[in-house]
């Protein structure tokens, strides 16, 4: 398999891991708050956000460009994140949700269009694929899932999944 295979393999693993942690929970549970001052809905725009934005950093690269448009700047997170959670509110969870899936399918769209020299281990097109999807799904289900546990809140497993399929 190559890299840009494997890449959007892992990805789509954690994805759907993510999104069998949000399965397991009602709508109400979505908007309570429990990481800060986000609820769940919350976390599921800023991954959203961040895979539509980085999805322009990667059809950037792909035509040789800098993925980072000139005069944007990156590096105050929390404030990307504040505009977009501001944003997005009166949009229930599935709304929220369905961007994401969105997001995602244009994330892998992106990654599918880059030369696979930009996707090998190191280079920026693999980071961005890390950091702003494979890993941001991965460290955002483990809060999610710790939280579900802590709170006793939703079901065992998602509707439909054997138990055993969940560990």
């Amino acid at each position: 398999m190559d890299d840009r295979e494997s890449l959007i393999k892992d990805l789509n693993g954690e994805y759907e891991n993510f999104f069998g942690v949000l399965m397991t929970l009602g709508d109400r549970d979505k908007t309570e708050v429990m990481l800060g001052t986000w609820a769940i809905r919350d976390i599921v725009v800023h991954v959203g956000a961040w895979q539509r934005e980085m999805t322009g950093s990667l059809e950037r690269l792909a035509r040789g460009e800098r993925p980072t448009p000139e005069g944007v700047d990156y590096s105050d997170e929390d404030a990307w994140n504040a505009r977009w959670v501001a944003e997005s509110k009166g949009k229930s969870p599935g709304q929220v949700e369905a961007e994401l899936h969105a997001a995602k399918e244009e994330f892998v769209r992106a990654i599918r269009a880059l030369p696979e020299e930009r996707l090998t281990d190191g280079k920026t097109g693999w980071r961005i694929v890390h950091t702003s999807g494979i890993d941001h799904f991965k460290e955002h289900a483990a809060q999610i899932w710790a939280w579900k546990v802590e709170k006793g809140a939703g079901r065992a497993v998602p509707p439909g999944m054997p138990r055993e399929a969940v560990g």
